[in-house]
């Protein structure tokens, strides 16, 4: 009897195109939705030994990041009023990078270093 086996691959692929066809319907169809949250691709490399990936890994993790990071993706959403809120950033490199792009908001781990972050660039806010 023959065995299915899954390629992991593959299945990272048809995910990525499955968001991007998604994502190109946020430019055509009348949204009511008020927020995207959406990860930061490129943070892969941190998560997982950048050189253990393989080729297509690293290739779908840069046509993602290329895709998805892009300022004037989140200047259209943000004018359709759709707020961006990136996840889950955890170093101010990337918090830095997320707030360049035009991104409403970041989820993270370390709610203090992003607090300090934003205080030490005049991003907070007093209530």
């Amino acid at each position: 009897m023959a065995s299915l086996t899954l390629n992991s691959s593959v299945v990272q692929f048809s995910q990525s195109i499955a968001a991007v066809g998604s994502l190109l319907l946020l430019f055509t169809v009348p949204l009511k939705e008020q927020f995207l949250e959406i990860p930061m691709p490129s943070i892969i490399t941190k998560l997982k030994d950048p050189d253990r990936l393989t080729r297509s890994q690293r290739f779908i993790t840069w046509l993602a990041d290329t895709l998805l990071m892009r300022k004037a993706l989140f200047q259209h959403l943000t004018a359709r009023g759709i707020q961006v809120y990136i996840w889950v950033l955890n170093d101010e490199d990337d918090f830095q990078r997320a707030f360049d792009l035009g991104a409403t908001g970041v989820m993270t781990d370390f709610p203090t270093r992003l607090k300090d972050f934003m205080d030490k660039n005049g991003m907070s806010k007093l209530q």
